[in-house]
């Protein structure tokens, strides 16, 4: 139904003297607290804390521990004696080895006035979060591919040990590290240290151009 009057479209306009553009930012401002931002990055933290032992190539690379250092036995290899009346068998023990766990503190900052989270949007707040989040993840997972291909031993203060503690290399031999790790015999087979537990691609170097051999086997890698 059609109605014919003096009002129509060309009187919805914005007024002379009235700001149109303050008053779309007093519009779209959710009045956001510290307390609210707080509770979003804890909310997103926890979900990644609590996704990664759950992701199913990542998870495969990692175990849990609270403990700063870790025990673990070595090149052990157990016979029995033949039983006499008048003798007991020589006592046997385990031989251990053992390194330390880099505890390296990382950080990220994000800074908000409190002024500026009482007129800002909740969406540009979240992407600053989820930037944020990106940097967590980037990190855990270099980190983790750092020291998968690391080598010789870390230590220092720099990089979470102190003057004397250890973190070894995977799987490196003695020549590399000063924690010799050998596994315990397995099958009847002896296994010792003096060899790189890697795969024997480029004279045992694995590295990241190995890798870009293995995922692409022409003779460049594509350009994207």
């Amino acid at each position: 139904m059609t109605l014919l009057g003096n009002r129509a479209l060309a009187d919805n306009v914005i007024l002379t003297g009235i700001d149109a553009a303050l008053l779309t930012n007093y519009r779209l401002r959710d009045g956001a607290t510290y307390q609210d931002v707080v509770n979003m990055a804890d909310a997103a933290l926890g979900g990644f804390n609590a996704g990664l032992g759950n992701d199913p190539f990542w998870s495969s690379l990692i175990s849990f521990t609270d403990q700063m250092e870790y025990r673990y036995p070595i090149g052990n290899t157990a016979t029995m004696e033949p039983h006499t009346e008048y003798s007991r068998p020589d006592p046997r023990r385990a031989e251990m080895a053992g390194h330390m766990l880099p505890l390296r503190k990382w950080a990220y900052m994000l800074g908000w006035t409190a002024d500026y989270l009482e007129e800002a949007r909740l969406s540009d707040i979240e992407a600053d979060l989820l930037m944020g989040l990106d940097a967590v993840r980037n990190r855990w997972r270099m980190s983790l591919l750092q020291r998968l291909l690391k080598r010789g031993d870390e230590s220092g203060s720099i990089n979470g040990l102190s003057a004397t503690g250890l973190s070894p290399g995977f799987a490196t031999a003695a020549a590399s590290t000063g924690v010799d790790f050998t596994p315990p015999s397995y099958g009847g087979t002896a296994f010792t240290a003096d060899h790189e537990h890697y795969v024997a691609i480029a004279g045992g170097a694995f590295t990241a151009a190995v890798f870009t051999c293995l995922l692409y086997p022409s003779p460049s890698p594509p350009d994207s």
